[in-house]
């Protein structure tokens, strides 16, 4: 059966997370272990960790004979372990999605209806991450025997190796009617002078 539908690609990319944790019997709640993690091992993957300047981790794909393996590239010092557990499983999905033609054919396609390719690409690693340390399975089971309620994040915070705003927008994603996360942080904002200092620095 082909992609067709953004239902169908999330579909697919939930399927291939749950089959890549079934064949190398890998438990993602335990979190990203460093670049021996044996996942990466196991999809033959390079773990490199480096200070990087705009993100907390990139995914560079194989280019053989010069880069005959692909690389993940994570930045530990800046990104708390949660973050750095979402940085580690979005590259990893960037590497699933880059491997599933079906998939990878299908986002590809929609670029040409407008879609931003790098940002829609990202979106799905997002949910592919998101179902490695927040699975989908776990959280509709979770409703099944209790209301929704937003009271349940902090129980949930001890129970997946995810941030809160993650694990709300992936409870927003399993509710059983819509609804939608809007994330704030607290503190004052940057004055323009901030900001300014900032692109100086």
């Amino acid at each position: 059966m082909g992609v067709n539908s953004f239902r169908q690609a999330k579909r697919r990319l939930i399927n291939l997370v749950n089959l890549t944790k079934d064949k190398y019997k890998y438990n993602s709640g335990d979190g990203y272990s460093g670049i021996d993690d044996p996942l990466a091992k196991s999809l033959g993957i390079k773990v490199e960790e480096h200070p990087l300047q705009f993100d907390y981790g990139a995914y560079i794909p194989a280019e053989p004979p010069r880069r005959p393996n692909p690389i993940i590239l994570l930045d530990p010092s800046s990104a708390d372990p949660e973050h750095l557990n979402f940085s580690y499983f979005h590259e990893i999905s960037h590497h699933l999605i880059r491997n599933d033609g079906e998939l990878y054919g299908f986002l590809n396609d929609l670029t040409y209806r407008n879609e931003d390719f790098d940002n829609l690409i990202d979106r799905f690693a997002n949910i592919g991450a998101a179902e490695f340390l927040i699975p989908s399975e776990d959280m509709f089971s979770e409703l099944r025997t209790r209301s929704f309620s937003i009271q349940l994040l902090p129980e949930l915070d001890q129970k997946f190796p995810a941030s809160k705003p993650a694990i709300a927008i992936q409870l927003a994603q399993c509710a059983p009617h819509r609804c939608f996360v809007l994330v704030c942080q607290f503190g004052l904002l940057p004055t323009a002078k901030e900001k300014m200092n900032e692109r100086h620095n």
